[in-house]
């Protein structure tokens, strides 16, 4: 008797696998920049050991209602969108420290001829907050999948650990904010995924 076989595999399943850990870029403008281009225009965060990991998890809500036998699907109601994105980053900067801090400044003092000296702030600014987009490849196709969080801010803190015989890495745990909105308009979850529309 032949042995029937059931499996999710298809001849498409090549063109849905995704493959590598990516890269991660600040300030990448979807459908301006191009891989190229914003490794170019030094947007490019750094090289990555470990890869990183995207989150974006809704908070439901159940609307109780007296008299209700279970939870009822037109009854929940999304609250939030918690987002995130980690990047392991290999590439020890001025730049990934500040983006590690959160809030900080670089600056050039005197009497430290030759440095660059890195404060952290005591309050957030505007341009504390950047686009994070994360830049990876679907087997198959010939252009990224591209997800961005918006409004993002590293919240983790800066941790540097010193090992012999092995690199130093910055953990950098971006959140995504949700815009301030006018009374009455609808607020829109500060991420997004980009796929090819063959993918």
């Amino acid at each position: 008797m032949a042995k029937k076989t059931y499996t999710g595999l298809t001849t498409t399943t090549k063109k849905h696998l995704l493959l590598g850990a990516g890269a991660f870029f600040k300030n990448f403008l979807v459908g301006t920049d191009t891989y190229a281009s914003a490794v170019a225009g030094n947007k490019l965060i750094g090289a990555t050991q470990g890869g990183g990991e995207f989150q974006a998890v809704a908070t439901f809500r159940q609307i109780p209602v007296d008299g209700a036998i279970g939870d009822v699907k037109d009854l929940e109601d999304i609250q939030r969108w918690d987002v995130s994105m980690t990047a392991n980053v290999l590439e020890v900067s001025k730049e990934t420290i500040q983006l590690a801090l959160g809030s900080a400044t670089i600056a050039t003092t005197s009497g430290t001829t030759g440095y660059k000296k890195i404060t952290g702030n005591n309050s957030l600014a505007s341009g504390d907050f950047n686009n994070i987009t994360w830049c990876g490849c679907l087997l198959g196709e010939t252009q990224p999948m591209l997800i961005q969080i918006d409004n993002a801010l590293c919240t983790n803190g800066l941790n540097l650990t010193f090992t012999d015989g092995e690199e130093g890495k910055i953990t950098l745990e971006f959140h995504g904010f949700y815009d301030a909105v006018s009374t009455g308009a609808e607020p829109v979850a500060p991420f997004a995924i980009y796929m090819t529309e063959t993918a």
